[in-house]
């Protein structure tokens, strides 16, 4: 067989599949797009294509940790597109961001344990679905660890501007409360993203690893409790902790929790 056909043919085959920086984003940000956007100054078709991607576009534009760098094509030739710098460029000059699309409501809860990235990403899939949710945080305000950071790393207004889509989908917010998963009984299934602190409530008696871990199936993001989904910092030890990656266990768990309000199988 001709060597350079098969080569010829196996270009064909690649151009067909996600570009290697969309292949390795976890939430598959169509970061050609973007570039191809802002390429022309089109800052706000960039921001709405990292919003189809992204629930908190704005936030995660400052804080993105961008795996999606590493594997670009440009490296070849050079080095990499600061895709990161891009996304954040799109973030301050692409506002306002799209607004997120409401589904017809739903006659089911569900719960959502931690107001970090995972938890809220999560609240606002749920919510968008339809389903009537409430969003639990022990500190005084949701993604208060981000706030932390310097001013000029994410500045308050970005939180505070992506934080707003929780009002326009009616998710119930509870700070400063305290919660033990026995609340799972009052709705219909629950997320657990209480960040790196182990969750040490034992009352629904949940499988854990040696290390006092919930155990949580890596694709689904289910527990050993059928209404039980955990995931977030919960997965990963504090070094390899990724803002991106936690952001898109919070977008998984919701189209988990989904399937599992429908009856359909999660896999």
């Amino acid at each position: 067989m001709d060597r350079e056909q098969v080569r010829r043919w196996e270009a064909q085959c690649i151009q067909e599949q996600a570009p290697a920086c969309t292949a390795a984003c976890p939430v598959h940000v169509d970061a050609r797009k973007l570039v191809e956007c802002v390429s022309r100054g089109d800052f706000q078709g960039g921001l709405a294509t990292l919003a189809n991607a992204v629930p908190l576009p704005r936030i995660l534009a400052h804080v993105c940790d961008h795996p999606c760098q590493a594997q670009c094509k440009r490296v070849e030739a050079g080095e990499a597109i600061e895709i990161g710098l891009l996304e954040r460029a799109c973030a301050e000059f692409g506002a306002p961001a799209p607004a997120v699309r409401l589904q017809v409501s739903r006659n089911q809860s569900v719960a959502v344990v931690g107001g970090g990235l995972s938890g809220v990403a999560a609240a606002i899939g749920l919510a968008s679905r339809g389903y009537a949710v409430t969003l639990f945080e022990t500190r005084p305000r949701l993604l208060d660890r981000l706030r932390l950071l310097e001013e000029r790393t994410l500045p308050a207004h970005v939180i505070d501007a992506d934080l707003a889509v929780l009002d326009q989908l009616r998710v119930v917010v509870r700070c400063e409360t305290p919660v033990w998963v026995s609340i799972v009984q009052q709705y219909d299934a629950l997320y657990l993203a209480p960040g790196q602190e182990p969750f040490r409530d034992d009352s629904l008696g949940l499988t854990r690893s040696e290390q006092g871990r919930i155990w949580i199936d890596p694709l689904t993001l289910a527990t050993s409790h059928a209404k039980v989904f955990a995931g977030g910092a919960q997965r990963y030890s504090p070094a390899s902790y990724s803002p991106i990656q936690s952001l898109a266990d919070g977008n998984y768990a919701a189209v988990s929790i989904d399937r599992f309000l429908q009856g359909a199988s999660l896999t």
